[in-house]
């Protein structure tokens, strides 16, 4: 299923076998794994960019708990860090006329943000969406990184 954001223009694709589920975003040809197999996050050594992805159902509801992030300044440029206790909930669901979903997501970081935050997005159903691959400018890109 390919879903619109209506944060970024980018386009999310999500894709399942049995035990997985895949969320690949268009922004940077970014995919996040998220088991589905009653797993728990391993050690807190084992760090990622994206984080460790769990997640099960409660009803009609996909809940996906990511952990394990790597510390990290911000993917924007005025952003906030990501320290090691990032903690991120996120809650799907289809909407009524089962056009799009709905995605609530909280954020935890004790080392940079003082409360945690909620906030939700709506994302719209697009079979026709195109799923091209993120091009990277390299001179815009180690611009960025110098600063």
């Amino acid at each position: 299923m390919i879903v619109y954001t209506d944060l970024y223009p980018m386009e999310l694709e999500f894709a399942q076998d049995e035990q997985t589920l895949y969320i690949r975003s268009q922004f940077m040809d970014q995919e996040r794994v998220v088991y589905m197999d009653g797993r728990q996050h391993p050690g807190a050594s084992e760090r990622s960019h994206e984080g460790h992805s769990i997640g099960w159902w409660e009803g009609e509801t996909l809940v996906v708990d990511t952990r394990n992030f790597a510390d990290h300044r911000s993917p924007y440029q005025n952003g906030i860090p990501s320290g090691p206790q990032k903690h991120v909930v996120e809650r799907f669901r289809l909407t009524e006329s089962g056009t799009g979903m709905n995605v609530e997501f909280t954020l935890e970081d004790p080392e940079y943000i003082a409360a945690p935050m909620t906030h939700s997005r709506d994302l719209v159903f697009t079979p026709d969406a195109d799923m091209s691959p993120f091009n990277c400018d390299l001179a815009s890109t180690r611009r960025f990184l110098t600063q």
